[in-house]
């Protein structure tokens, strides 16, 4: 690949099916001579090689797919993705380490929320954006800050809780973004990647309404001041909820600091 004219690379395209066996099993066809089993593995969803010796009850979903290879894109992470065509639209899947193999038969998958149609695709595998890091979707909610999510969790040892997932990501130098997202989380054990994904997703959805149920009534008319005095006795979850409306609007340092000590102070107590 001619990394000055292209940072994304169309590996294979074509018509994919993701179909039920009679044992319930889900199966990946690409091109009808690719075969893949679909499963929940221990840390997360996994894809198998596997062979065309299956019995079909029902097709879940088909259509085009694209097998795409980024580097230094701006836009995606710097790892293979398989787009799968679900109606007018296409599904993102992240695989981090490439399709499993005869030989490296077991592969870990990420699915992200992150859909786009099929003429917004095409046109950028065709015109991709200038080479460089692939930063552009650390803020976005839903599948941006899910995939590189999924990045910076990469190596962890599960089951872990929430303290230990933000070390983690810490120590493999997650962006701001990433460390936001994730000290939403709630204090839990997760037993694999599926578990933080799926609480990473349902704090977007909190959050979108956070500004709805703030512990703090007329949260956006009060002065820094008037807000650090009606911290006492909020919950951490409540003080999380407080920082991440803080966060994404006003933006006050003092006012974050105060939120961190506090948050800091009830992981002690």
């Amino acid at each position: 690949m001619d990394r000055s004219k292209s940072s994304v690379q169309v590996q294979e395209q074509g018509q994919y099916e993701l179909f039920a066996t009679t044992h319930q099993h889900r199966i990946l066809v690409l091109n009808n001579k690719q075969w893949f089993a679909w499963v929940e593995g221990q840390q997360g969803e996994i894809l198998v090689h596997s062979d065309a010796d299956h019995q079909k009850d029902h097709t879940i979903q088909k259509g085009r797919f694209y097998l795409v290879d980024f580097e230094l894109d701006p836009t995606y992470k710097d790892m293979p993705h398989l787009f799968l065509q679900k109606g007018d639209r296409f599904e993102e899947v992240m695989l981090p380490n490439g399709l499993p193999t005869q030989k490296d038969h077991q592969k870990r998958l990420v699915k992200t929320d992150n859909t786009l149609p099929e003429d917004q695709l095409v046109e950028y595998l065709k015109h991709p954006a200038p080479p460089g890091p692939g930063e552009a979707r650390m803020g976005r909610p839903g599948g941006g800050s899910m995939a590189n999510v999924a990045h910076y969790l990469r190596g962890i040892d599960f089951p872990a809780g929430r303290k230990e997932v933000l070390s983690h990501a810490r120590d493999q130098g997650a962006p701001n973004a990433v460390v936001d997202q994730l000290e939403q989380l709630d204090e839990r054990r997760f037993a694999n990647m599926a578990e933080v994904m799926k609480a990473v997703g349902d704090g977007d959805e909190r959050h979108k309404s956070s500004d709805h149920r703030l512990p703090i009534e007329d949260y956006d008319e009060l002065k820094v001041d008037e807000v650090r005095s009606r911290l006492e006795g909020l919950k951490p979850e409540e003080l999380r909820a407080v920082r991440s409306y803080e966060k994404d609007h006003k933006n006050r340092k003092t006012l974050l600091s105060e939120l961190d000590h506090r948050l800091k102070e009830s992981h002690h107590a």
